[in-house]
């Protein structure tokens, strides 16, 4: 006999229900109909206990029973193999979690830090941008919080404004592969590019006397525009 047949025969000849043979081995009903139509089969331990329980030899039904034999050798190897893969994906998801971790402490202080620096440079918090009103000239930091995938915030930069009636004009600077770029926004689409080196060096891709009369700014003062921008850029993105 098949074990499937043993299960169901020792069942029925105590006239027990699937529901009463499942809650004496400990499994649901389900199980126990599924072990007789040979959809699934008990493990090991359990047709031990089953065939204890109802006097069966266990040698003589697994001689008779090879199918069984062999699905459950396959199962011990299944498992076998499973284990170690068990323990490295285990292994893998705490390194997982460990590392998302640690980035978010990582981002929380990034982005604490970028808050207190700025404050006590005397930014304040406006209408989602930090600003900072000195001797008419607005400087401008974007509110924003280091993006989990990145080592840096997205939008690097600083902005200022400085207008009076006869003046306006618009800088924009920003660090790239270890030099600060500017540009310098005034009239009708016109622009000054250039860049800072770290001594503060200023220099000007193309500057002239009649840009400077546009602009209503002589270059040193533009030059120190530049320079107090290089000053708090590197407050503000020191850790970024």
């Amino acid at each position: 006999m098949t074990v499937a047949e043993i299960i169901k025969s020792s069942r029925l000849e105590n006239q027990m229900t699937q529901e009463e043979f499942g809650d004496k081995f400990g499994v649901t009903r389900q199980t126990v109909s599924s072990w007789e139509n040979s959809k699934s089969i008990p493990d090991l331990e359990m047709l031990i206990r089953i065939c204890n329980e109802y006097h069966i030899s266990l040698d003589a039904l697994l001689n008779e029973d090879a199918d069984y034999v062999r699905k459950v050798d396959v199962l011990k190897k299944i498992k076998s193999y499973m284990k170690p893969i068990g323990i490295s994906v285990s292994c893998a998801l705490v390194i997982c979690l460990a590392l998302v971790f640690v980035r978010l402490q990582f981002m929380e202080r990034a982005n604490d830090g970028f808050r207190e620096r700025v404050l006590e440079a005397g930014f304040v918090k406006e209408e989602g941008m930090y600003v900072k009103d000195e001797g008419g000239i607005i400087f401008e930091l974007p509110n924003q919080k280091m993006p989990f995938w990145k080592g840096h915030f997205y939008a690097s930069v600083l902005n200022a404004e400085y207008k009076t009636e006869d003046v306006d004009c618009f800088f924009l600077l920003n660090e790239e592969n270890e030099k600060y770029w500017f540009n310098i926004q005034y009239g009708l689409n016109q622009e000054i590019a250039g860049s800072i080196t770290e001594n503060g060096e200023v220099i000007y891709d193309d500057l002239t006397t009649n840009a400077e009369e546009k602009i209503g700014l002589c270059q040193g003062e533009m030059d120190e525009i530049l320079r107090k921008m290089q000053d708090y850029y590197k407050i503000a993105y020191q850790n970024s």
